[in-house]
């Protein structure tokens, strides 16, 4: 997915660099879920009370 466009945009002959992109690219990708999950979780609370 993000990796290709990547690559279109300026392609990387170092696999490190690309290692090291995919793993922040997953990183804000699993941060971003996690800041999606807060909400709701706060909003159930609330309801329970």
């Amino acid at each position: 997915m993000g990796s290709k466009r990547l690559n279109d945009l300026h392609p990387l002959d170092d696999n490190n660099t690309q290692e090291a992109l995919d793993d922040l690219l997953k990183a804000v990708e699993k941060a971003l879920e996690e800041e999606n999950e807060k909400p709701k979780k706060q909003n159930n609370e609330a309801r329970y009370r």
